[in-house]
């Protein structure tokens, strides 16, 4: 179990974005090279009161991309935090990246072990909500960005193949925002919670 708590006076956070040099890599492989990266850096961060956060990312099925199907899983974040139990060593939750793994499960017909992903689990936002559930003790960061993943007839745009957009967040509809919301309402709610970021691109949007 992770009992770790994050000290309440802890405002820093150091972002890092989990890319494997070889998407072949195993699922063991990556968690092992990860955490010898983090052993290296946490007793420096700590000394500065600085928590090392691992970012959830969008898996792309074409292999020359360089991500992993277990980079988006809150299965995998799981077994990563386990290996290192600090209160200085969280998950930083992207909304977005959530999203577009949730597409791409789906569109590529893989089954996740405790979550099923189906058209209206993707358009209620449901593997979000199960992310935030399944590693509520864990999750020290946000970033709240937006994209239309979930909507199986929109394209990603020439620039981001996996839906990763970063769109303005005005450009959700009136059901988009009322989904959107209560993810962001049991964000706001983790015990460990530091912060929160809308990374946003507001001039690349598909809707008017």
């Amino acid at each position: 179990l992770y009992e770790a708590i994050a000290p309440k006076e802890q405002k820093k956070v150091l972002i890092v974005h989990p890319l494997p040099s070889n998407p072949n890599k195993s699922e063991i492989e990556i968690i092992k090279s990860i955490t010898r990266v983090t052993k290296k850096l946490l007793p420096m961060l700590r000394d500065q009161n600085v928590s090392l956060v691992i970012e959830n990312m969008p898996w792309l099925k074409k292999r020359h991309e360089r991500y992993s199907p277990f980079l988006g899983d809150a299965l995998f974040f799981d077994k990563l935090m386990n290996e290192v139990n600090d209160p200085y060593y969280g998950v930083i939750f992207d909304w977005g990246h959530a999203n577009s793994y949730a597409r791409f499960m789906y569109t590529h017909g893989v089954v996740h072990k405790e979550h099923e992903i189906t058209p209206d689990s993707l358009t209620n936002f449901s593997y979000q909500s199960y992310f935030v559930r399944r590693l509520r003790e864990k999750i020290l960061y946000g970033h709240l960005n937006f994209n239309e993943a979930h909507d199986l007839q929109a394209s990603p745009f020439f620039f981001a193949k996996n839906f990763d957009s970063h769109s303005d967040l005005t450009q959700m509809n009136e059901t988009e925002y009322e989904h959107y919301k209560k993810n962001i309402i049991a964000l706001s709610k983790v015990p460990n919670l530091i912060g929160m970021t809308i990374e946003s691109i507001p001039s690349y949007t598909s809707r008017s």
